[in-house]
């Protein structure tokens, strides 16, 4: 019970839980079974981090902020009230480019060798 607590409390810290947990699941699918769709591996693999970063860094700095300035109820000043709305934002938009890294990744980007139609047989 407490795994599936603290689980829970670390894909959900902003409510994005559901959106972490169906790209998480979307990228897993794409390179089980279908590799060669993945166009870019390095905007694959740096999706993949930015996924992994986006779901263990503000739980990691809430807690460091905790424990430097106390319960996050307790602010001190202006600049704590500020680092502490940082730390929330920094999930989402970690997620949010992991989400376009992603996309980007498997979008074709054309550069290759010019098409060719292939010749009329009465030419």
């Amino acid at each position: 019970m407490p795994q599936e607590m603290a689980m829970f409390q670390l894909l959900n810290q902003t409510g994005s839980g559901w959106l972490t947990a169906v790209l998480l699941v979307g990228l897993l699918l794409a390179l089980l079974f279908k590799p060669e769709r993945v166009y870019s591996w390095a905007l694959m693999r740096l999706s993949c981090w930015l996924l992994a970063v986006s779901i263990v860094t503000p739980p990691i700095l809430n807690a460091f902020m905790s424990i430097t300035n106390g319960p996050p109820t307790s602010f001190r000043s202006p600049s704590d009230y500020l680092v502490m709305t940082c730390i929330y934002a920094l999930g989402p938009i970690l997620l949010g480019i992991s989400v376009i890294c992603g996309l980007l990744a498997m979008i074709p980007t054309g550069y290759g060798p010019p098409l060719t139609p292939p010749k009329h047989p009465l030419e």
